[in-house]
């Protein structure tokens, strides 16, 4: 039998522009909530969530204000990424209960930003382990060379610097977004606590051009996040058509990304180090 979410009170809570993978028995393990990264196509992480879907997990994608339907007018405020995230937890507490299973986040370079900073929100302990891939809590020179796009005027457009755009929700995109994505990061850098120190494994590519993966470990003793682990991935081929930050695209399906769902999985189901 298939799992539905068919209570009413639930339905009217669901996003039209979020996208779900249930379980194809009943035997449901757990709800997994997924967050894209900054101007990353949303739809790109679906081939991920389905592969963890199929082992047995209601997955559900949701999105962040400015990456569907792009419009090149929007300004994007860091308030609506707030609300964005709250929505999508709030919903996922619901599905969550009615299966009697337990709430889990898979966040992909921004999107575990979000999640992080709904953490501090809530004092009910909603959310069992984090699964972030590729989060930006330390930058390589490009990432830092970014942050001085956050002080343009919000309605500057910026062009994608990316080998090509097929994982992008826009070829450019205005400040805003930048300066949206640093005010958020801003935010739970100022506010890192115990509060964030849930079982939480941490997913990055050695060759991370944006996000300095090798630091990582430093972020957790720095924080004495006694629950966070790092895990490190490497590519078996030199890659031209993306870049190796965006370790969750269809790009990587069959090699790289196969290796990060079954780890997830594999780091859900048990609690011993991967």
């Amino acid at each position: 039998m298939r799992y539905q979410v068919d209570n009413l009170e639930i339905n009217t809570m669901r996003h039209p522009d979020w996208k779900e993978f249930r379980p194809l028995n009943a035997n449901c393990k757990g709800v997994i909530l997924a967050l894209h990264g900054l101007n990353h196509l949303p739809t790109d992480m679906d081939d991920l969530c389905e592969r963890i879907s199929l082992n047995g997990y209601h997955v559900i994608r949701g999105i962040l204000t400015g990456h569907n339907n792009f419009k090149e007018t929007i300004i994007v405020e860091p308030s609506s990424w707030a609300i964005d995230t709250f929505k999508l937890v709030e919903y996922g507490k619901k599905v969550a209960k009615l299966y009697g299973v337990d709430l889990n986040c898979l966040g992909f370079s921004t999107g575990n930003i979000c999640f992080l900073n709904a953490l501090k929100n809530h004092n009910d302990n909603l959310i069992k382990k984090l699964i972030m891939i590729a989060p930006p809590l330390y930058f390589t020179m490009l990432g830092n060379a970014a942050r001085s796009l956050s002080f343009l005027p919000k309605k500057t457009f910026v062009p994608t610097p990316d080998p090509t755009s097929q994982n992008r929700a826009c070829e450019r995109m205005n400040a805003s977004y930048y300066r949206a994505f640093y005010q958020v990061q801003d935010e739970f850098l100022a506010s890192v606590s115990n509060t964030h120190n849930i079982p939480s494994l941490l997913i990055g590519h050695v060759n991370d051009e944006i996000v300095a993966t090798r630091r990582f470990d430093d972020f957790i003793k720095k924080h004495k996040l006694n629950n966070w682990q790092s895990h490190f991935v490497y590519d078996e081929k030199i890659r031209n058509d993306s870049y190796y930050h965006i370790i969750v695209s269809t790009h990587y399906w069959g090699s790289t990304a196969h290796k990060i769902a079954q780890k997830a999985i594999f780091w859900l189901e048990n609690d011993s180090n991967v």
